[in-house]
């Protein structure tokens, strides 16, 4: 009960913006399904989601190609994929080094 108190009073006064706390971890935490491209859509399968410099970062793979992994920056609005866009050549080496570290 004493220990109950103490964490209650040391939470308190404490507000926490959910979506500022969301960009600091990886967004999707299940396998998802994502279509890609304008106009052919493609389905792609989630692999991996990363966050690197406070960017999240997705490995995703067709079925048809499971050894291969594309690389990219998705863009989350209002808790929704909005858009994903390649990710910059100069950042490329080194988010894949991040990526195949947390394999």
């Amino acid at each position: 009960m004493i220990q109950e108190e103490s964490m209650a009073s040391s939470n308190k006064g404490r507000v926490y913006d959910f979506m500022e706390h969301r960009k600091k971890r990886p967004y999707f935490t299940k396998p998802v399904s994502i279509h890609i491209g304008d106009p052919l859509n493609e389905t792609y399968q989630l692999a991996r989601n990363i966050v690197y410099n406070g960017k999240q970062i997705l490995g995703v793979n067709k079925q048809s190609e499971p050894t291969v992994i594309l690389l990219v920056e998705a863009i989350i609005e209002n808790g929704e994929l909005k858009n994903v866009r390649m990710i910059p050549n100069r950042l490329m080496e080194e988010v894949k080094g991040v990526f195949l570290q947390n394999v």
